[in-house]
């Protein structure tokens, strides 16, 4: 990028599942009976983190910020990640070029 910059895309994916037995309640006129059930979640995130490192004198400076799609609004997440996949993209890329070029 450019001089003391950089950018670091991170993606997540997490899978959460929970099962839950039935049980039955009784002992009332009205005797309660829940069924067994299991419960699935699936959570992506992605994180663009810009930070940029510099001297200003002798004091070393350190700044950065951080996009992150759990906290955006569904439009940003969505270009968020559609970004991410950009980058990704991008990088894939160069390693196949790197490589072809590494190659005999």
């Amino acid at each position: 990028m450019f001089r003391g910059f950089t950018l670091t895309p991170e993606f997540k994916v997490r899978l959460v599942a929970a099962q839950f037995d039935g049980y039955t309640e009784t002992g009332s006129s009205a005797n309660l009976t829940v069924g067994s059930r299991t419960v699935q979640g699936l959570e992506e995130r992605a994180v663009a983190t810009l930070a940029y490192v510099g001297y200003a004198g002798a004091k070393r400076i350190t700044l950065y910020g951080q996009i992150n799609s759990r906290n955006a609004p569904k439009a940003a997440r969505e270009e968020l990640l559609a970004i991410g996949t950009l980058i990704c993209q991008a990088f894939r890329r160069k390693s196949q070029q790197a490589d072809s070029r590494d190659a005999p």
